[in-house]
């Protein structure tokens, strides 16, 4: 298929000029420190803008809000259905995943769309914490939580809202965040179970103190130690630590019940090795909590668990794009329910793309390797494709869906698509998304857009590192990349008087070619890491190689399908053979609603990568004041 409207034309589009100006000039209906930071026209590469694309996620993020429902946030959004929809039902217990993400959004891209929505969401959610620290997901004149029966405190909930509580601190500098993540820990603490040896949480509390749902498991567990972690690192609280080390030995004890996957030869000890089955997100999210706890207090043996983990981790879907099915399980077991259709293929979850990101990030920061290219690959792939940007393509899978017929007490019909261009789905196949997202996925993507943004460029002490040869601006330096159509990046300094560049594991070190200011620069490498030294303001340093073209084959055994990629670079240009509609006809989703799909979002439209010149633009060069 044709890329009939390219991104470039997609910006310009009369349809969409309302939600782009605002994105773009920060004309949003509130105060905003974006607004504060300083701002420059530049012409710049027309390449990956992971802050162009925050700020659609800021659009997304903010067009989940419910005014009506005191700006609770829709838990699913339905694009595929004729009306597209936005849905309340299950709201609740991934609430605090739209107040993480949006900080980090506005920081990089300096939207200030709807900025007055921010505090208004995060009120919808501190308002029902109570005086002990436990926030209670509330029943009553909430018809979308019915099912629920009772009032309840969800752990895991709880314990990413503390870690969004430690950002906010650092994103606006408020007091009363630091004392809300406070008195969070210590209601948490009141619930924990402990054994001596270990500390453990059940996924759900009711008002007696009992469990209602819900066995101890890596998932809460590992959000809980997030929790923990975020206020031990604020705080220096020693309770806190305490906690956290028993949360980090139950999480990869035995008792578990999660290291034992069916399929692994009896030799390995699946235990102390981290190999599991089942849902991904939910190990991989836990992992992200032990891979925080283990770098804040230095715990190598976690560090290597973690690391035992994400490397067996990469031996499903087709790690070189970011492809991670949503369950692992053996084959047999996958095609049980084949001939109704329903478990044809085992599609991607957007959620297991974003935290594979945050924890090669972490194992990278950690010191225990180096898994730049890993996000590298997943961030230019899969990550992205799985935000949706064609008003064309979604208004094409609305008229093929099936008729929805609205519940006005818990859905919306309202302007959804243009609220959601920008949001992230939750599923797709290799070569084809469905077009429908849960919080838990548009919430999780967002965050990982963010992380891999932050980590593109570190500065201290007047060094600058480049672990990603993507764009970015900064007070310190901007990098210009005109990857995927040249192997070139320019580096416009500002302050740093050393850069050490990583070039990604598929250059050929042997033909870089270094110029600063247009002086050749005679090349000198630590491991990845081309080393530029006495800088000065104003400097340009033009790092140049060929671009590796190949085709690869990668097999999907779950899809039983091999598929040719062609690559430029991390960058995949095409990828075959193409399916014409989704493998799955149907699914129900996280909110409890059917999906049929008639038709699906297809992937990889690139064919204006393949040329070998960059096209280049005026851009509004951004500088955040503040990293979270």
């Amino acid at each position: 298929m044709q890329d009939k409207l390219t991104r470039r034309e997609f910006l310009k589009a009369g349809t969409t000029a309302t939600v782009v100006s605002g994105m773009a000039a920060g004309s949003g209906r509130g105060g905003s420190a974006e607004t504060s930071s300083p701002r420059y026209e530049a012409e710049i590469p027309d390449t990956l803008d992971l802050a162009e694309r925050g700020g659609f996620a800021v659009n997304a993020l903010a067009g989940t809000a419910a005014p009506e429902h005191g700006y609770e946030t829709y838990h699913g959004g339905h694009l595929d259905q004729r009306s597209p929809y936005l849905s309340l039902r299950t709201n609740g217990p991934c609430m605090q995943k739209a107040v993480h993400a949006m900080p980090m959004m506005r920081v990089m891209s300096g939207s200030t769309l709807h900025r007055d929505y921010d505090l208004k969401m995060m009120d919808a959610i501190t308002r029902d914490v109570d005086d002990k620290g436990l926030w209670w997901l509330k029943v009553e004149g909430r018809p979308w939580r019915a099912m629920f029966k009772r009032d309840f405190v969800n752990v895991s909930a709880s314990g990413r809202f503390m870690v969004a509580l430690g950002d906010w601190y650092r994103y606006d500098h408020n007091s009363q965040w630091v004392s809300l993540l406070e008195r969070m820990a210590h209601g948490l603490s009141g619930i924990a179970a402990q054994n001596g040896e270990y500390t453990m949480f059940y996924d759900n509390y009711d008002r007696s103190g009992s469990k209602t749902r819900g066995n101890p498991n890596v998932y809460t567990n590992g959000l809980a130690l997030r929790g923990f972690t975020r206020w031990y690192a604020v705080s220096g609280d020693k309770e806190a630590l305490k906690i956290s080390e028993k949360l980090a030995a139950y999480m990869r004890s035995p008792a578990v019940g999660t290291w034992k996957p069916t399929e692994d030869p009896t030799m390995v000890a699946a235990s102390e090795r981290a190999h599991w089955q089942g849902h991904f997100h939910s190990h991989t999210m836990g992992m992200i909590g032990l891979a925080e706890y283990a770098n804040q207090v230095n715990d190598v043996q976690a560090k290597r668990f973690v690391k035992n983990f994400y490397e067996y981790g990469r031996n499903f879907g087709i790690a070189r794009i970011g492809f991670y099915p949503a369950v692992v399980l053996p084959l047999d077991r996958l095609y049980i329910g084949q001939n109704s259709g329903v478990s044809k293929g085992m599609p991607d979850e957007g959620c297991a793309i974003a935290d594979m990101i945050l924890l090669a990030i972490l194992l990278s920061d950690g010191g225990v390797g180096d898994y730049w290219d890993d996000v590298d690959q997943y961030t230019r792939n899969h990550l992205i494709e799985h935000q949706v940007l064609r008003r064309d393509l979604l208004e094409e899978i609305v008229a093929a869906g099936p008729e929805h017929k609205l519940d006005p007490s818990m859905e919306t019909a309202e302007n959804v698509i243009d609220r959601q261009l920008g949001a992230f789905i939750s599923l797709a196949d290799p070569t084809m998304s469905y077009t429908w997202w849960t919080m838990c996925c548009l919430g999780n993507l967002s965050v990982a857009t963010y992380k891999a943004w932050e980590s593109i460029l570190r500065f201290k002490d007047g060094v600058a590192q480049v672990n990603l040869l993507l764009n970015r601006t900064s007070a310190w330096l901007d990098v210009d990349s005109y990857l995927p159509y040249e192997g070139k990046v320019v580096l416009k300094n500002k302050s740093a008087r050393k850069a050490n560049v990583r070039v990604p594991a598929w250059v050929d070190k042997n033909a870089v070619r270094c110029r600063v200011n247009e002086r050749p620069f005679e090349v000198h490498w630590l491991n990845n890491y081309l080393i530029v030294e006495g800088l000065a303001p104003k400097d340009r340093v033009t790092i140049e190689f060929p671009v590796a073209d190949t085709t690869e084959e990668h097999t999907e055994p779950a899809y039983q399908q091999q598929y040719t990629c062609r690559f430029r670079g991390n960058t995949l240009l095409d990828i075959s053979p193409r399916a014409a509609k989704p493998a799955r006809t149907h699914d129900v989703a996280d909110d409890g609603s059917i999906c049929t799909y008639n038709k699906g979002y297809p992937l990889y439209l690139r064919e204006s990568y393949k040329g070998d010149r960059t096209p280049m633009k005026r851009g509004n060069g951004y500088v955040p004041s503040v990293i979270i």
